[in-house]
């Protein structure tokens, strides 16, 4: 079983951090100077919202998840070490999804109306939605055709890469820190089987 410890230190924590920040705060600020157009402003503080979901997402699962983690230890928080043995074992259900796609539902609704902070945060939790069907989707063969590129990434990092391909939803910060899986790399039948099947990853 390979090590969580992430191998690819080619974009530290401090620069990710502050290519981040750059970024959404950027998209604060257009979002800020919109405000006479209101559904532009809308679009583009729900995609920060949105955007900054997937940046937590990523930072969550690279530096807590496997590089802040000490080896060999038990990951009682997030118990992020089980899933990698059982790829498939995925611990949200179907009414935590819904629940989630609901309380994205009311804030979106009173978010149009709201300030920009409101905005921001129905994006947010669309973001979180949205991830929890995305990570399901991934660990499903119609991932393939559905989010190929993101899949593919997915399988490399449960088999070969645990140090890269670290998002869910977009390749994008993948992408920007250095930690997408190699276009060399090749996903193999026995990495497939591992990663769908229950009985190879017990």
């Amino acid at each position: 079983m390979e090590t969580l410890q992430s191998e690819n230190q080619a974009v530290p924590l401090k620069i990710c951090l502050l290519q981040g920040t750059l970024i959404l705060s950027t998209l604060f600020f257009f979002g800020g100077i919109s405000t006479h157009l209101h559904w532009l402003s809308f679009m583009i503080y729900f995609f920060a919202g949105w955007l900054a979901w997937t940046f937590v997402e990523y930072g969550i699962h690279r530096f807590v998840m496997h590089e802040l983690i000490i080896p060999g230890q038990k990951d009682t928080l997030f118990n992020h070490h089980e899933h990698h043995k059982s790829p498939d074992h995925l611990k949200v259900n179907v009414y935590q999804r819904a629940l989630s796609f609901l309380l994205f539902i009311i804030i979106t609704y009173y978010s149009w109306e709201g300030s920009g902070i409101y905005k921001v945060l129905a994006g947010f939790v669309f973001g979180f939605s949205i991830f929890n069907i995305l990570h399901f989707i991934l660990h499903q063969p119609i991932g393939k055709i559905l989010l190929p590129k993101i899949q593919r990434a997915h399988i490399l990092h449960h088999n070969t890469r645990p140090g890269h391909a670290f998002s869910f939803s977009t390749i994008f910060w993948d992408w920007l820190f250095n930690t997408l899986p190699p276009k060399k790399d090749r996903i193999t039948e026995r990495m497939v089987q591992r990663y769908y099947s229950k009985k190879l990853t017990k």
